[in-house]
């Protein structure tokens, strides 16, 4: 038996997203697209590579950003980004296995919900922070069903209905710096000119975010050798002090796109289930501001620095966060992406399974220069900035960062402060009518282990305020999601989202 794709586009769904369905012993796989998804003969995709496009070799790619599957032979090959902030979602129902890279748009392929009465779907979703030997696997649904999510990983689906999970090889430990910086350079060379590879049929520029600390500006620096020649920077409020327009100017860029951090408070269109559904509660909700600067752009970003680039950071192969929070994820751009058209290429996490090796160049002789023995240090990137023009003492002078989390948010009222007017009164009209809002006894006791395993920080908290250093943070465990408000928004915007891909795609509940 010969696979083959029976292509259906659909311009109404997101630009970039997908559904398949690959049924027991029949070689026709249909699979529903969005108007941007490249579709060949034997492969179709979403993202970009450091390859030939037309040999369509994403998943043995060095740096992958998207997904993409093919047929392999007798068998389907789904594979997901390199980096650990893209996932693919897949559910085995009946005779037939579904596959998305959006988990809404799964849902409402398989015609399954979310579990009302799970409050962890913020931890689940975003627990790719635990390591890619550690993520939950799983992700639980209404009447005891379950889907799956897949990171870092190829799904080999047999004719049969089975299937079998492979996870991307490590990549391998650089020696110095100019072998890592090189790596970088090239692979985002490469990245681009698949981009605008004359197969394509939508050709994809590059564009990349800065600002005035370490990791954006000097993923922009690294770009802007290879040809970017745009970035995006914000601006207003308290983000003047974190602007990147000055570095960008210091690096060469002419054209530098300005936005203020709260422009997505006026969109009449309930932009946070947008937000919302992935897990990671709307932190990237700001950087709608560039939306239609990033439709149909390769967007570069500095998400994740601290991991690879701190000095003191601690790392191993599996990528695990240590001490990092499932709030502070940072995939909450997936659906959006997938909905404007852009592809996501979070330049930090290149190589992230190599990250051992870089911390040791971080700390190597050849470094000292560039280093500044201070708790905000990260030799590599000031090295780049540096080397690139940018003046010492106009960069990183303090740990900033912009970013909307509702996480520790208790009250409507916190709650209506960040959203936008249309998207909260969904959510409140949600909530009165289908939340199932009510206190248990079970949902009290979730609260108490929230706040437990939170407790560190606050003490930490309290005790800087009476100038007292502390270092209660070493103790904490794992972070028990918030029970309350925000356990809903997961489930809300979740739902939202799936009845708008039912909709657009003509599905009957």
């Amino acid at each position: 038996m010969s696979y083959k794709f029976e292509y259906s586009v659909n311009k109404n769904i997101g630009k970039l997203s997908w559904g398949m369905t690959v049924r027991d012993n029949c070689e026709v796989v249909s699979v529903v697209v969005g108007e941007m998804v490249e579709t060949k003969e034997n492969f179709f995709v979403s993202g970009v590579w450091d390859g030939d496009f037309e040999k369509g070799e994403f998943e043995t790619a060095e740096l992958f950003c998207g997904c993409g599957v093919k047929i392999a032979g007798e068998r389907i090959l789904a594979s997901t980004s390199t980096h650990e902030r893209q996932r693919l979602c897949f559910m085995k129902k009946e005779n037939a296995i579904y596959v998305s890279n959006s988990l809404p748009f799964l849902l409402a392929l398989t015609d399954e919900k979310l579990d009302i009465n799970c409050d962890r779907y913020e931890a689940i979703l975003c627990s790719i922070v635990n390591g890619l030997a550690d993520y939950e696997k799983d992700i639980p649904l209404a009447d005891s069903k379950v889907m799956h999510q897949l990171f870092c990983s190829d799904l080999i689906i047999e004719k049969d209905g089975s299937y079998t999970i492979k996870r991307k090889d490590l990549h391998r430990d650089f020696v110095n710096f100019d072998d890592y910086y090189t790596s970088m350079k090239n692979v985002c060379s490469e990245i681009l000119k698949n981009g605008k590879d004359s197969a394509r049929t939508h050709r994809l520029d590059m564009i990349t975010t800065t600002s005035s600390g370490y990791d954006s500006s000097s993923c922009a620096a690294v770009v802007y050798q290879i040809g970017c020649d745009t970035a995006c920077t914000f601006k207003d409020g308290k983000y003047d002090e974190d602007s990147g327009a000055d570095v960008a100017r210091q690096i060469g860029y002419k054209k530098i796109i300005q936005a203020g951090c709260f422009e997505y408070k006026k969109r009449k269109d309930n932009l946070d289930a947008i937000f919302f559904s992935d897990g990671d509660l709307g932190f990237f909700m700001p950087f709608d501001a560039f939306r239609d600067y990033f439709e149909g752009k390769i967007v570069v970003t500095g998400i994740s620095g601290g991991y690879m680039w701190d000095r003191d950071s601690q790392v191993n192969p599996d990528s695990k966060r240590h001490g990092y929070y499932f709030y502070l994820t940072n995939i909450s751009f997936i659906e959006h992406s997938l909905q404007c058209g852009y592809i996501m290429l979070p330049l930090v996490l290149y190589a992230s399974t190599a990250a051992g090796s870089v911390v040791k160049i971080s700390n190597s002789e050849e470094m000292q220069p560039w280093t500044m023995n201070t708790s905000y240090d990260r030799p590599i990137p000031r090295r780049i900035l540096e080397t690139s023009g940018v003046k010492r003492g106009t960069f990183a002078t303090a740990n900033r960062g912009v970013g909307v989390s509702f996480s520790r948010n208790f009250t409507k009222k916190q709650i209506k402060q960040k959203m936008t007017e249309n998207g909260y009164n969904s959510f409140i009209k949600w909530l009165e009518t289908k939340g199932n809002n009510r206190w248990t006894v079970k949902r009290m006791c979730h609260m108490v282990k929230y706040h437990l395993s939170t407790l560190p920080e606050y003490l930490d908290f309290g005790f800087s305020k009476l100038k007292i250093p502390t270092n209660f943070r070493k103790l904490r465990g794992n972070l028990y999601p918030n029970p309350s408000l925000p356990s809903k928004m997961v489930i809300w915007s979740t739902e939202i989202m799936s009845e708008k891909y039912k909709t657009e795609l003509n599905i009957n509940n």
